[in-house]
């Protein structure tokens, strides 16, 4: 009963676009490298939810990850190994064009997170296993995001000299209390009780349910109009909703202790609160959330409080695009200035096993305000016809997809 991609266009092996009735099913296809997003992932993504949203008989959206990777993934973020080996395989006077063509990559992907977050066409993220960095865009953008026990979400960009981007300072500065703060300064990982109760999910599901999703709502909206599709699909979402028991490694029941942690509006405040935590009371969780931010880039960390603070204060409050458009300009300070390669470079491609990162700025409180700042907004003409062309087609009209 399913057919494949036949109402589309161009197809793509790393993304899978299926038909059962009136669902479309996309199907992140990347199982060796843990679903990461690819340009012609992303772009095929974009080209798929304009046509969703132009076609009558399109009246839910389910995305899921292949079920051959080696673990439970929906998506470990965008492919920043590729990025890194582009860099690798260039001569350095084409490191400038190499980091232009990285960051229009992440521009790409910023667009289709917009894009999501607009969709009226129902989408239905299914965040069984890994969601990470750029899993958290094609997820939580998005209206709904049904978690399981076997969910690990994380934003662990700092760890890489990158900073929480795909809308992570839109979401994680929407999170009540500090939680997201921590999230986004640690890389901390939740379970999919935590997901669903910090609002980074919206529904809780059995894992062995998770493969029913697309039929049930396939035999549910056959007879209903589009308009009145995300009522059907939201009753059958609470039809399959399931409570996940608690886990040991939750961090939900500290959440007190975490929010008073960090607090602070500097970054150097919040480890002074965890060191003299981990010396107390705080055990070792302060221990665990003090290591992760001592191993993260110092530039990263900072930059990444200010937008999180930034966000959280403004007034009126910014939307995700406009967030969207800051960490786009932080991103490309991250790739200047080369963190972002030497971070790649220890974490994913020699595993921690090779030299630890050598920083740009080695300790926190040698980051200056100014650094901070010149993060926030474009620091080169290039950069900023990147930013712009970005603004514009985020804000952009649908119909221009089509």
């Amino acid at each position: 009963s399913q057919r494949r991609g036949s109402s589309f266009t161009m197809q793509t092996d790393e993304l899978l676009v299926d038909r059962i009735g009136c669902v479309t099913v996309l199907t992140l296809n990347r199982p060796r490298q843990l679903n990461v997003l690819s340009l012609a992932v992303v772009k095929k993504l974009l080209e798929v939810y304009a046509g969703s949203e132009a076609d009558p008989g399109v009246k839910a959206i389910v995305l899921q990850g292949s079920s051959e990777a080696r673990v439970p993934c929906l998506c470990a973020g965008g492919d920043v190994k590729r990025i890194y080996e582009m860099r690798l395989d260039s001569k350095p006077e084409q490191h400038h064009e190499t980091s232009y063509d990285a960051l229009s990559f992440f521009a790409a992907e910023y667009v289709m997170n917009s894009f999501l977050s607009r969709l009226r066409t129902p989408h239905v993220a299914l965040m069984d296993g890994i969601v990470m960095g750029g899993g958290c865009g094609i997820s939580v953008n998005g209206k709904y995001r049904c978690a399981t026990e076997r969910t690990v979400l994380s934003m662990p960009e700092c760890a890489i000299g990158l900073v929480p981007d795909v809308g992570g300072t839109y979401f994680l500065s929407n999170v009540c209390g500090e939680m997201g703060t921590m999230m986004a300064l640690t890389g901390r990982r939740v379970n999919g009780r935590g997901a669903k109760d910090l609002g980074l999910a919206t529904h809780t599901l059995a894992s062995e349910d998770i493969p029913r999703v697309a039929n049930e709502l396939a035999t549910a909206l056959i007879d209903v109009d589009k308009v009145e599709a995300a009522e059907v699909v939201e009753q059958v979402l609470r039809r399959l909703e399931t409570q996940l028991p608690e886990s040991p490694d939750d961090v939900l029941p500290r959440r007190a202790e975490i929010d008073a942690w960090f607090v602070g509006d500097r970054v150097e405040d919040i480890v002074a609160a965890l060191k003299d935590a981990a010396e107390g009371y705080g055990g070792r969780l302060a221990v665990e959330l003090l290591e992760a931010i001592e191993a993260g880039s110092p530039t990263s960390l900072q930059v990444t409080l200010a937008m999180l603070r930034l966000a959280r204060r403004a007034e009126p409050p910014p939307s995700l695009v406009s967030c969207l458009r800051t960490e786009l300009c932080a991103v490309a300070g991250c790739l200047a200035r080369g963190d972002f390669y030497e971070g790649v470079r220890a974490l994913l491609v020699d595993k921690g096993k090779g030299p630890k990162p050598s920083w740009r700025v080695g300790r926190l409180e040698d980051v200056s305000a100014e650094d901070v700042e010149a993060h926030l907004a474009p620091e080169t003409k290039e950069v900023g016809a990147v930013v712009a062309a970005f603004w514009e087609e985020a804000n952009g009209d649908w119909t221009a997809r089509l």
